[in-house]
């Protein structure tokens, strides 16, 4: 599970003003079925949905597990092995045409999140004299 937020903790609730829609962010979802889709995404885009040259975003799903837009990208880490660990941000949807026409704005942000992401494993690894960020 989710481990930057510890068991037993309520959850986060973010607020979208302009569209009036919340979303709660728990370390495990509430519903065992969710729970099993969204599993199930992480283990795929992480393994056997991976776009060509393993980095980059990708589109996978169907309509009984949904639907999965997945980029993946590594961090630099001077105490992984092979110095670099994976990851992957899914956003999961059932609607396969939301998820479609919503793909340059995910792009975008997702592009925007990882960049912060290496770019600060950028600086931990040069304040630890090992590098770190990205390629």
């Amino acid at each position: 599970g989710c481990q930057s937020i510890s068991l037993g903790h309520p959850g986060f609730v973010s607020s979208d003003k302009e569209s009036s829609v919340e979303f709660v962010s728990h370390q495990h979802p509430v519903c065992p079925q969710l729970f099993s889709i969204v599993r199930q995404a992480c283990v795929r885009s992480l393994s056997c949905e991976v776009c060509p040259g393993r980095e980059g975003p990708i589109f996978f799903g169907d309509e009984q597990h949904g639907f999965v837009f997945s980029h993946t990208f590594f961090i630099k880490d001077s105490l992984a092995r092979g110095f670099q660990r994976w990851y992957s941000i899914i956003v999961v949807m059932m609607d396969r045409i939301y998820l479609i026409n919503s793909w340059p704005f995910l792009l975008h942000s997702i592009r925007g999140i990882i960049d912060e992401l290496q770019g600060n494993a950028l600086k931990v690894g040069s304040a630890r004299g090992g590098g770190g960020g990205r390629a």
